[in-house]
């Protein structure tokens, strides 16, 4: 999960992540693209916006899950007197 905090904190950042490694993405002008300088993916700024939606969504839903499964263990610990 590192890469996926390091790319989602990157948000403000002056240069965007790449959602697929954590490199760095240099924006291409004349195609009106981003490359990623370590794994070459290029993507749109709508693509990438949309990628880093995507991996916030995900990232909210599992800590979401994360959080319930641990109340659960939690009420579960404290009905058998532990």
């Amino acid at each position: 999960m590192p890469l996926l905090l390091s790319y989602l904190q990157n948000e403000g950042g002056s240069m965007p992540r790449c959602p697929e490694c954590g490199g760095k993405m240099i924006y291409n002008r004349s195609a009106k693209t981003y490359i990623c300088t370590s794994c070459g993916l290029v993507l749109t700024r709508e693509q990438l916006d949309e990628m880093r939606e995507s991996l916030l969504r995900e990232y909210e839903e599992e800590s979401r899950s994360k959080a319930k499964e641990y109340l659960e263990w939690w009420l579960g610990r404290e009905e058998h007197g532990a």
